[in-house]
């Protein structure tokens, strides 16, 4: 019996290893990198579905991730997953780090219900381009608040840099959520979202994502933008196994198709 517990801890321990779910929470390297992140958070975005029913009520969704990439005098372009943004008879709403969450609203008002004040608070998002091949997808907002625009990597990342990703954590109704990890693969490698947009080329990293992190930003260590989480793989047993991300050289090129003068 021994032997058998003594296996299924090592495999247990190997398993997080390699996945990456260690995070390495003592890492001076981490640590420092999420304090540069607390300086620039609100670069990052939840994006809200409001999706009319057959009833002609409104469902909300916990929340996709987006990334605040530049703006103009009307607002904000933030980048997102395509398949976060492709639905019918929906509005997109945005939270930012400056918005409360739905209890924080209620208190903050008095209020016994929350649901339709608290996001008729929230800015609403137009869709200005979608690239389905690359599953990227931009929208603009407006923002009284002053928010942090991501500065955009030129190059690729490589094999074992450091990063850090944010973006909403679904499962457990935390936004902004944040997960440190290393770059897996220097090479492209194709990953597919669902059957209507086909393949993408990604680059896998180890940092932590699930639901709700589609369109989550991924930074390397100088909080420069090098990806867009868009999905992710699990084990036999459903636990994490990697992230994929839309690199940041796909991104640059996205924009550029766009017309999108972005600053």
């Amino acid at each position: 019996m021994r032997k058998i517990e003594k296996f299924i801890v090592m495999l247990v321990i190997s398993t997080l290893t390699l996945c990456g779910c260690t995070n390495d929470k003592g890492n001076e390297a981490y640590d420092s990198m999420k304090k540069e992140m607390e300086n620039k958070k609100s670069m990052n975005i939840c994006v809200i579905s409001a999706t009319e029913t057959d009833e002609e009520l409104m469902s909300y969704s916990v929340g996709a991730s987006g990334i605040v990439i530049g703006k103009d005098q009307y607002g904000y372009y933030a980048l997102t997953a395509a398949h976060v943004v492709d639905k019918e008879k929906t509005k997109f709403l945005v939270r930012t780090v400056y918005d409360p969450d739905k209890e924080e609203y209620r208190k903050e008002h008095n209020l016994r219900i929350t649901s339709q004040e608290y996001y008729d608070a929230l800015a609403e998002a137009q869709v200005v381009y979608t690239d389905q091949k690359e599953d990227l997808a931009i929208v603009h907002f407006n923002s009284e608040e002053e928010l942090s625009v991501a500065e955009i990597s030129q190059e690729n990342p490589s094999k074992n840099d450091l990063i850090i990703a944010v973006g909403t954590y679904a499962d457990k109704m935390e936004y902004f959520y944040e997960s440190t990890g290393r770059i897996k693969n220097d090479e492209l490698v194709p990953f597919v979202t669902n059957d209507k947009f086909g393949e993408s080329q990604v680059i896998r990293h180890s940092a932590f994502t699930a639901e709700g992190f589609s369109g989550a930003g991924v930074f390397n260590s100088e909080m420069q933008l090098v990806g867009m989480n868009i999905g992710g793989s699990t084990n036999i047993f459903g636990g994490f196994k990697y992230s994929v991300m839309i690199p940041c050289e796909q991104i640059q090129n996205c924009i550029v198709e766009s017309n999108i003068n972005v600053r």
